[in-house]
C-alpha cells in the first residue's frame, strides 16, 4: 500500500465522517429486494439421448487408463465415467464442449495433485459437467471453467487443500454448483468472478476451512447463493471490487450477487492458509466490499469477531475508491458479533437494512437511518486491518497441514444430497435446462 493509497483511504473516511453527522436524524427505511426475487431459477436440463460412455479404471480393466485419454478420445455429449482409484493427473479440456466427466464413487475416485501439478481439472470448452468425485492437493484450482465458457455445473464434487479455489468459474456464464463441499483454500472455496451477467446458482454446498468460504470479483447479475453452509472459514461470503479484474465495480450492470437463506457462522478462522485480503475482512459472516445491488435476506449468521454482515467501501489499484451502493440487508437473522451484527462503513450511498434480528450495528440505529451514511469507526478499522495485512505483510495463518479430510458421515448429514443416486447409469445432462442443443 503506497502513499497515494493511504491519501485516499483517510479521505474517505473524512467524506464518511462528514455524511455521518448529516444523518443524526432516524427515519424508516423499506429495503427493496423485489430486484432479485426471480433470480436463480433454472429449469431442469433434459438427459442427452445420443451419447457414448468411456470408462476409466487406472488398474487398466476399462477403455482407458487416464481421464485425459478418455477426454481426448471423447465426442460431444459423451459421458466419461471414472472407475475408484487415485488419478495423478491434471486434466484439461478444449476441444470438446458437453463433456460430462463423472465418479462411480465420491469418495475413492480422487484426482489428486500430490502439491505439484496447479489444476486437477481446468476446462475451456463449453457444457462441461463435474459429478461425484474428489479433487485434492493441487497448487492452484481443483475444477476450473475459464475462458468465457458458456454452461458448466459440478455437482457432488469434494474439493480439499487446493492453493487457491476449490471449485471455480472465471468468465463464465449459465452455471450452477450444487451438492458440493471445498476446504483448504488460500483464497476462496468456491469462486465465481468477472461475469456481469452470471445467470449461475450456488445450492446445497459447504465451505469450510478456507481462506474465504465464497469470494466473487465483479461478478453478479442473476447470481444466487442459497440454501447451503459456510462455517469456520476466516470470513464467509465475500462479493467484492477490484480493479485487477474486468468489470468493476462489482453487481454495477445487472444487479449483484442474491445471498438467501445460508447457514453462515463461526468465521474466524485465523489457523487456515489465506492471502492478505481474507485476513483484511476476516472474522465475518458477509462482507460486501465495494459492491453494487446485493441482495442479503433471510439467512442465520451467528458467533462472528467483527461483523455478522459488514457492507464496506473497497479501495484498488492505489487509485480507485468503490463505495458499497444499493445493497439490501433484510431479514436475516444475525447474533454474537463482537463489534456490530450489523456494519455500514462510510462512504457508502443508497444501501438499506430492515426487518432484521439483530443485537447491535454501526451506526446506531442502523435499520432507521439512510444507508447512504456509515460509520467512520468501521472504516477505520477496515483500514487498520487492510494496513496490516497489505502493507505491514504480517499477520496469523495456518498451512495446509492444518486441513483434513473431512468426515463423510459428517457431509451426509449437513448436505441434502451426497452423492449421485445412479452413477453407472444414470444418462449425462447438459449444465443447466436451456443448453441441451450442441
Amino acid at each position: 500500500m503506497n502513499t497515494d493509497r493511504r491519501t485516499l483511504l483517510k479521505a474517505g473516511a473524512a467524506v464518511g465522517a462528514a455524511g455521518v453527522v448529516g444523518a443524526s436524524a432516524n427515519r424508516d427505511v423499506n429495503a427493496h429486494v423485489a430486484r432479485s426475487e426471480s433470480w436463480g431459477e433454472q429449469t431442469a436440463p433434459e438427459p442427452y439421448d445420443d451419447y457414448d460412455v468411456h470408462r476409466v479404471a487406472g488398474d487398466g480393466s476399462g477403455d482407458f487408463e487416464t481421464i485425459q485419454a478418455a477426454v481426448n478420445g471423447a465426442t460431444p455429449r459423451d459421458l466419461i465415467l471414472v472407475s475408484p482409484g487415485r488419478y495423478t493427473e491434471e486434466v484439461e479440456i478444449n476441444d470438446t464442449p458437453y463433456l460430462t466427466i463423472r465418479g462411480t464413487d465420491r469418495e475413492e475416485v480422487v484426482i489428486d495433485g500430490e502439491n505439484e501439478r496447479y489444476n486437477g481439472i481446468r476446462t475451456t470448452a463449453d457444457g462441461t459437467v463435474v459429478e461425484n468425485l474428489t479433487v485434492k492437493d493441487h497448487r492452484g484450482n481443483g475444477v476450473y471453467w475459464t475462458n468465457s465458457v458458456t454452461g458448466y455445473r459440478g455437482s457432488y464434487v469434494t474439493a480439499i487443500r487446493n492453493g487457491v479455489y476449490g471449485i471455480y468459474a472465471f468468465s463464465s456464464e449459465k452455471g450452477r454448483f450444487e451438492h458440493c463441499y471445498t476446504s483448504g483454500c488460500k483464497d476462496a472455496g468456491f469462486y465465481i468472478g468477472e461475469t456481469q451477467q452470471a445467470d449461475a446458482v450456488i445450492t446445497d454446498c459447504l465451505a469450510e476451512q478456507n481462506a474465504m468460504g465464497y469470494s466473487g470479483t465483479n461478478s453478479g447479475g442473476n447470481l444466487v447463493i442459497r440454501d447451503s453452509i459456510w462455517r469456520d472459514n476466516a470470513v464467509g461470503i465475500v462479493p467484492n471490487t477490484l480493479d485487477s479484474q474486468e468489470g468493476a465495480p462489482q453487481g454495477h450492470e445487472n444487479g449483484g450477487i442474491r445471498i438467501e437463506n445460508n447457514e453462515i457462522y463461526d468465521n474466524n478462522n485465523l489457523e487456515v492458509p489465506m492471502y492478505s485480503n481474507a485476513y483484511a475482512v476476516s472474522g465475518a459472516g458477509v462482507v460486501v466490499a465495494g459492491g453494487v445491488g446485493n441482495d442479503i435476506c433471510d439467512n442465520t449468521i451467528e458467533n462472528h469477531d467483527k461483523y455478522g454482515i459488514g457492507v464496506i467501501p473497497m479501495v484498488t489499484g492505489d487509485t480507485n475508491l468503490y463505495r458499497p451502493r444499493n445493497n439490501a440487508v433484510m431479514r436475516n437473522r444475525v447474533r454474537g458479533s463482537t463489534r456490530a451484527d450489523l456494519a455500514l462503513s462510510a462512504p457508502a450511498a443508497g444501501n438499506a437494512f430492515s426487518d432484521n434480528e439483530v443485537g447491535s450495528t454501526r451506526p446506531t440505529f442502523l435499520q432507521r437511518r439512510d444507508g447512504s451514511f456509515g460509520d467512520v469507526w468501521v472504516f477505520l478499522n477496515v483500514l487498520k486491518d487492510f494496513m496490516q495485512a497489505d502493507e505491514i505483510g504480517s499477520y496469523p495463518q495456518g498451512t495446509d497441514a492444518t486441513v483434513e479430510d473431512p468426515d463423510p458421515e459428517t457431509l451426509r448429514s449437513d448436505l441434502d444430497e451426497y452423492e449421485l443416486a445412479d452413477p453407472e447409469t444414470e444418462p449425462p445432462k447438459p449444465p443447466i435446462g436451456g443448453l441441451e442443443d450442441v
